[in-house]
């Protein structure tokens, strides 16, 4: 199954939506009907319920045990929060520099690092997740997965949440039942695989339904759906992670960008966001050059700043969230063999 490439998936589309902006007074300051609006406000319920469904998936390869729930946690926040916190704060001294909302001055370092900030906010709110369902996941031993799935879903759809910006735990809600969905996936894999070409149509239903009653939406209101709690967009999310997983061919390119996905989440956005100033400074103006040089740069930049930290040790593990290199073993002497020679 292609999770790995459905994560540079919705790395992409994450970077595109930024490049785009997130409405008319940001990015590339662009409004309805544009086809790159529509675009991005269309795929607004795949971007990050894909996140957090492969890292649902992802989860359940080593799911944690009671023994071990402490070490669990402490392997996620040396992946995941560490080195989000060193982006989120490195972003928001940038924006000091170019005078934006995110600057540090004006959200304050305790909003930066443990309130909703930006795109990292999908770092707190699966940190959450992974705290509370870890815990409960280890008490059940892996277990009623199915019917976590369907409380989750039937929260979002009655509204039950905490509207609250601390670690992003509003998100966490949000991103519960893709996330959950993930999990399942992965531990009945063998049924999915079993019954591919009804699931897949099934999915490919759910999709056609969502996204033609948005289409509706639009037609009659000038702007497609805003609210991420209604079947709506579960139908649309949970459709398009499922139906990705299943028929999603090998894509060599994706493979390419698969090691750097991480980092490309973190830090796209310096890249994006210079290289639109820097166009706009020399008078480019044309929205699909704009787009074009800023994507590409979103990937390009955060993988030549990869490929520099992970040959530097010191930083390759709370910059880029990724182990210390360790020094293989040198390999037992024999007997009459002298090492010096």
């Amino acid at each position: 199954m292609p999770i790995e490439a459905l994560r540079v998936l919705a790395v992409l589309l994450l970077v595109a939506y930024h490049v785009i902006g997130a409405g008319p007074d940001a990015g590339l300051n662009i409004e309805y009907p544009h086809p790159l609006r529509l675009f991005a406000e269309f795929l607004v319920d795949a971007r990050m319920p894909l996140f957090a469904f492969v890292a649902g998936f992802v989860y359940a390869f080593r799911p944690p045990v009671l023994a071990d729930y402490g070490g669990f946690l402490t392997g996620k926040i040396r992946r995941l929060i560490i080195p989000g916190w060193i982006a989120a704060l490195l972003f928001s001294v940038a924006g000091m520099v170019v005078g934006n909302v995110y600057s540090l001055t004006v959200q304050g370092p305790v909003r930066v690092l443990f309130h909703h900030y930006a795109h990292y906010w999908f770092l707190q709110s699966i940190m959450v997740i992974f705290v509370v369902f870890g815990l409960v996941d280890a008490l059940l031993r892996h277990r009623h997965t199915a019917l976590l799935f369907l409380a989750a879903v039937a929260m979002t759809l009655a509204g039950i949440t905490l509207r609250t910006s601390f670690l992003s735990i509003d998100g966490a809600f949000y991103l519960l039942p893709y996330f959950l969905f993930g999990t399942l996936c992965h531990r009945h894999a063998d049924q999915l695989l079993q019954h591919r070409i009804w699931l897949a149509a099934l999915a490919l239903g759910a999709i056609l339904a969502a996204g033609w009653w948005n289409i509706g939406l639009y037609l009659e209101t000038g702007r497609l759906s805003g609210y991420r709690g209604d079947l709506q967009s579960l139908g649309f999310g949970l459709g398009i992670a499922l139906a990705m997983l299943l028929l999603m061919p090998r894509i060599g390119w994706l493979d390419a960008l698969r090691p750097f996905s991480f980092t490309i989440y973190l830090y796209h956005v310096l890249a994006t966001s210079a290289t639109r100033r820097a166009l706009l400074a020399l008078d480019v103006t044309d929205v699909w050059v704009l787009f074009g040089c800023g994507l590409s740069t979103g990937l390009l930049v955060p993988v030549l700043l990869h490929l520099v930290i992970d040959r530097i040790p010191a930083l390759r593990q709370p910059v880029l969230g990724l182990r210390r290199n360790r020094r293989p073993k040198p390999a037992a002497a024999r007997p009459g063999f002298d090492p010096q020679h």
